[in-house]
């Protein structure tokens, strides 16, 4: 058995892993980003939360997973360098994951755009770090 001790903004807490439930044991790493799916327990006597780990795999795992990349912009940043800088972005990190564009004004439209498979991109962590920089966390989603 394994205990970790993982630290988000929110706070800290320790969990409780067994080595049949870790497929990669370079989770145990120090400043590995994991994903941990478990169930939490308090105890309220001793004001304490802890979890039990059931899964706990590398964030890299969800990368092979994402199928496409949806980006939402309002027309106004279409139209003012934002499309070509996610066109930049595709060009950049070219791959296969399908890439679609939804561009909106609220109450008069919106519309939909497959990219041609040119712009399909590989999802990496450097790729969600530009992305990130580009738009706000509600302006794209892995699906």
């Amino acid at each position: 058995m394994a205990i970790l001790t993982i630290q988000d903004e929110t706070g800290i807490i320790d969990v409780r892993a067994f080595p049949d439930k870790m497929e990669d044991l370079s989770v145990l790493d120090e400043d590995r980003i994991v994903i941990v799916e478990g169930t939490i327990e308090i105890n309220e006597e001793q004001e304490t939360v802890s979890m039990n780990a059931q899964n706990i795999e590398p964030i890299e795992s969800i990368n092979g997973e994402v199928r496409t990349i949806r980006f939402r912009l309002s027309k106004d940043k279409a139209m003012n360098g934002v499309a070509k800088k996610i066109r930049d972005l595709c060009l950049k990190y070219k791959g296969d994951k399908e890439v679609v564009i939804e561009v909106y004004e609220k109450g008069k439209f919106s519309c939909e755009i497959a990219t041609h498979s040119d712009f399909h991109v590989s999802i990496n962590d450097e790729f969600k770090q530009e992305v990130s920089k580009i738009l706000s966390p509600d302006e794209f989603i892995f699906e």
